[in-house]
């Protein structure tokens, strides 16, 4: 199966969401591609089987996909993270990049996809109300909760190494919030 990443970023959401699961694929005898700006000759001609679109709503990539989805050709899977049609004003910096234009570009993009995957329940529901018709699957990215009350060893093994994201900048507030129960 021939796969495209059109990738949103290549930071936390791009690397977990589709880099990290199109090398799973990739290692699983899938064709895999990725990229963040260029859609390549072969995808905008139907010689590709699947498009995971994260994201779209730029003015240039959303005239693309919806030449794509009006062309049928490739089953077109809009990923998204989260609730982008109402970001709070409170983190400056998404709350102006999806602006009236964005956001209207945003769920337009995201009605014409064949499936749509979100990190929740809440955003599944949301993904529903916008393109009823699609499939929609949670592909969660949460810390587990079980975690918060999971206790720091006395002393921990030199042998394990713990990795974790802690998210661009639009999750500023978010940790803000959590500050206290993630230091425990």
């Amino acid at each position: 199966m021939n796969i495209f990443y059109w990738l949103a970023d290549y930071a936390g959401c791009g690397y977990y969401r589709c880099l990290l699961p199109g090398a799973e694929l990739a290692k699983r005898g899938h064709d895999v591609m990725a990229d963040g700006r260029v859609v390549p000759n072969e995808v905008k001609n139907g010689e590709c089987d699947v498009i995971v679109g994260q994201r779209i709503c730029l003015e240039g990539p959303s005239i693309t996909w919806q030449k794509l989805a009006r062309a049928g050709h490739t089953r077109l899977v809009f990923e998204s993270d989260g609730l982008l049609t109402d970001v709070d004003p409170s983190n400056r910096h998404a709350a102006r990049f999806y602006g009236v234009e964005t956001v209207r570009r945003y769920r337009e993009n995201m009605a014409v996809a064949d499936v749509v995957t979100v990190t929740t329940d809440r955003l599944a529901e949301h993904a529903r109300e916008i393109n009823p018709t699609a499939e929609i699957h949670v592909l969660p990215n949460q810390v587990p909760g079980w975690l918060l009350d999971h206790e720091k060893p006395s002393t921990p093994d030199p042998e394990l190494l713990t990795i974790g994201w802690r998210g661009s900048m639009s999750h500023h507030r978010d940790f803000g919030e959590l500050a206290r129960p993630l230091r425990a």
